[in-house]
């Protein structure tokens, strides 16, 4: 019964991760959120690459699977910096 909502909960951040970005550049041109879940992705692949191969027995999840995991704090890091950097060009265009 675990496993359909595993999955479940693993597609819904793998959209999510793509899908807020694209939202905030579409409707207002702000990248920092493409760049923040760009920098989380490319540091957890390395950090995978780097740590090698898992043994069966080992309960430490791959830095990458953690990324898989916790992509709830990645959206919303993504989306708070998002915020910011609107804020900031909306000041900046009305001073």
């Amino acid at each position: 019964m675990t496993k359909p909502l595993n999955g479940a909960y693993i597609v819904l951040g793998m959209f999510l991760l793509g899908f807020v970005p694209v939202l905030f550049y579409v409707g207002e041109k702000v990248i920092s959120p493409a760049i923040i879940v760009a920098v989380f992705l490319l540091l957890s692949g390395l950090g995978s690459w780097l740590a090698g191969p898992v043994r069966p027995p080992s309960a430490v999840p791959t830095p990458f699977a953690l990324y898989i995991l916790l992509w709830v704090g990645v959206v919303a890091l993504a989306g708070f910096t998002g915020r910011l950097e609107f804020r900031r060009k909306q000041r900046a265009a009305s001073a």
